[in-house]
């Protein structure tokens, strides 16, 4: 089985594991995720934050978006061009997000791009403990990362989401650090 096929394999499996993860528990880390999040230095520095909008079974993004709009730094959200390409479009208030391409919250066409963020948050279905990080497969994240080497990863990770290994490939992007429920390390 070649890398592709093998990734396909493991997201399907990744996405039957984590439909299994119950709301109440999923709710919980999440909460603890962020308590994670918002302590660490690269997070707290940061003036300008790129963050994804999450969906239903990924760790919940809500509470970072709300927190980065209150403490008064500049806030983008991931909007989906097509062909693997996305933009970091600046909003001031959750309410300017819209159901877009495959049904994520994203912003208006006519959001302001945010050409460079310090720190970038992006979710997974699997990851490594040394950044290797499984997506949805668009590799709208690994372009992303890759056009802005300056910028900081953050990848959000509940434990059952840690795997010991992970096909990788030339064009996929590791991660600078991860936090769980249970911890945050640089990766």
């Amino acid at each position: 089985m070649d890398k592709r096929e093998l990734k396909k394999t493991i997201r399907l499996e990744q996405r039957k594991r984590n439909a299994w993860i119950p709301d109440a528990k999923l709710q919980v880390c999440s909460e603890e995720i962020f308590q994670r999040l918002i302590t660490l230095p690269v997070f707290e520095e940061a003036r300008s934050i790129f963050c994804y909008a999450s969906t239903n079974g990924e760790i919940s993004s809500w509470g970072i978006l709300e927190h980065v709009l209150k403490t008064g730094r500049e806030l983008s959200v991931p909007r989906c061009l097509g062909g693997g390409i996305m933009q970091a479009g600046v909003i001031h208030h959750l309410s300017e997000l819209h159901r877009g391409r495959y049904g994520i919250m994203e912003p208006p066409e006519t959001a302001v791009v945010q050409p460079s963020p310090d720190v970038c948050i992006l979710p997974c279905v699997a990851c490594t403990e040394n950044g290797i990080r499984l997506g949805q497969g668009g590799g709208y994240y690994d372009r992303y990362l890759a056009s802005h080497p300056n910028t900081t990863s953050i990848l959000l990770c509940g434990s059952w989401q840690l795997s010991s290994s992970l096909p990788f490939e030339d064009t996929d992007m590791t991660v600078d650090w991860i936090v769980s429920e249970n911890k945050a390390w640089e990766a």
